[in-house]
């Protein structure tokens, strides 16, 4: 980091020293332009991290304050003989520090906190200049005015946890009736599904009837091939016909003339694949949408939402289906000229091994023990054994101990967080295989999409169920059969 300033080096080796670092984060924090709020906290973390190293030798504390690339305030403790830091305390620290990190060599280590300062460029000599001002008036403090410091901070700190705890009352609630209301809009959608025929033929008669209705209005054609001339395809018939209802429905709603058009084909026969498109000349979908369509809850905007109801349920849910019969679907599309979707499975006699409806082993990270708790039950049925831990640091561990089928981890965690999780994944050789899907409290629309590219798939858990995580994980849905 260059444009670096020394600050403060103090030695920590007595309860006294604990409270003089308290104070110097404190004094350092505020004089650095951060709130009361980050102060306190900060100033808690270096007494939390001080106090556990009481007992090491030669304990040091370094306060320094870096201009490039953002400024930032970085406080590093350094032992030179002493045991690791004690995990409750690493989890303290990293809860009111985000940005921790800690290294350990032997009996030797360090630990560092970053605070990002808001301190203009033109500003970092002048306040730099201030902060040591500031300490050297403030050195001579005594015990007494430390214990009272602290005891404000305390005070500060429980009437913020309390103002807190009433924000998450709310919160709770207004997250309750949220997930009442998705929850009965996925009932209200697989019921919906549930409804269809059993096979290509009832279909065919649905498609036609619909037809006849169509075409006097001398608007929109429906045209499908001869069913005579249709080519053999072994699959599950019932997952089949939800897909083709789905995409039939799609092309129908959006189209006012011309026509939705089926096709069956196979244009390789050598590669053992069928081809089912439906073609419409409806309003058509711009290519920046092309792949968000599939995304859950999204929706095209402008035409496509004018006198138009719909869920964003139907596409993702469609894609998923005909992963599991062990194809792709696909969209083209130009925009006022008409939209292509296209399934490709696997032709006759060439039909898709069967999914295994479980896996052996799923290892879960989440630090929130009431969700990890509700969650357990969803993971039993995808899994043989469900193994649960509380960060990405065991849950890396936990992954290479026990080489699970599948993992499903949270995003926000101390210390190593989802999006880290994921990183070493990715890189990790053979581990990088197991298929991980993420499963965060946060907006799924405001998650760093290119960081969550070695996801399966992202899902929120106000309404994740059984059969989200088994569509992601390729899995049959428990006590689904096929044809």
């Amino acid at each position: 980091m260059n444009g670096v300033v020394l600050l403060l080096t103090t030695a920590v080796s007595d309860e006294q020293d604990v409270f003089a670092l308290r104070r110097y984060g404190r004094t350092i924090a505020e004089t650095a332009g951060l709130d009361q709020q980050d102060q306190i906290r900060l100033a808690t973390a270096l007494s939390e991290l001080g106090r556990d190293r009481l007992g090491c030798a030669g304990v040091t504390v370094r306060f320094v304050l870096g201009a490039e690339p953002a400024p930032t305030l970085e406080v590093t403790t350094r032992w030179v003989d002493g045991p690791a830091p004690a995990p409750e305390a690493l989890s303290s620290v990293g809860r009111l520090v985000r940005d921790t990190s800690h290294e350990v060599g032997g009996r030797r280590g360090s630990a560092t906190l970053r605070v990002p300062v808001p301190v203009a460029p033109a500003a970092f000599a002048e306040i730099s200049e201030r902060i040591g001002e500031v300490l050297h008036t403030s050195a001579t403090a005594s015990r007494e005015e430390d214990l009272r410091a602290q005891t404000r901070d305390l005070v500060v700190a429980l009437e913020e946890a309390r103002f807190q705890g009433d924000e998450l009352r709310l919160l709770n609630e207004e997250l309750e009736q949220t997930n009442a209301g998705v929850m009965a809009l996925y009932s209200e959608l697989s019921t919906e599904l549930e409804q269809t025929n059993t096979g290509v033929v009832a279909l065919h008669a649905e498609l036609e009837a619909k037809s006849r209705q169509l075409v006097p209005d001398g608007t929109v054609a429906l045209l499908f091939p001869d069913p005579a001339r249709l080519p053999t395809l072994v699959t599950d018939e019932a997952m089949l016909a939800r897909v083709l209802r789905n995409l039939v429905g799609n092309s129908l709603k959006f189209t006012t003339t011309g026509y939705v058009r089926i096709r069956v084909g196979m244009p390789d026969a050598h590669d053992g694949t069928l081809e089912i498109s439906v073609e419409d000349t409806g309003v058509g979908i711009p290519e920046q949408d092309l792949e968000k369509v599939f995304e859950e809850f999204y929706q095209v905007r402008g035409a496509h939402q004018r006198g138009r109801t719909g869920t964003g349920l139907g596409l993702p849910y469609a894609r998923r289906l005909v992963e599991l019969l062990g194809g792709t679907l696909t969209l083209t599309s130009t925009p006022a000229r008409g939209t292509t979707a296209t399934v490709t499975l696997p032709a006759a006699g060439a039909a898709a091994p069967a999914a295994p409806t479980r896996v052996s082993v799923v290892i879960s990270a989440d630090d929130d023990a009431a969700f990890s708790a509700a969650f357990r039950p969803l993971l039993a049925e995808i899994a043989e054994r469900v193994v649960q831990v509380a960060d990405g640091a065991a849950l890396l561990e936990a992954v290479r101990r026990e080489r699970p089928g599948a993992i499903v981890v949270d995003l926000d965690m101390p210390e190593i967080d989802g999006y880290e999780v994921l990183r070493r994944l990715a890189g990790a050789g053979e581990l990088a295989a197991i298929p991980v899907v993420v499963v965060t409290g946060f907006p799924v629309e405001q998650t760093d999409r290119a960081r969550l590219g070695h996801a399966r798939a992202v899902l929120a858990k106000a309404s994740v169920g059984v059969s989200d995580l088994a569509a992601a994980l390729g899995l049959s849905r428990p006590g689904a059969g096929s044809a």
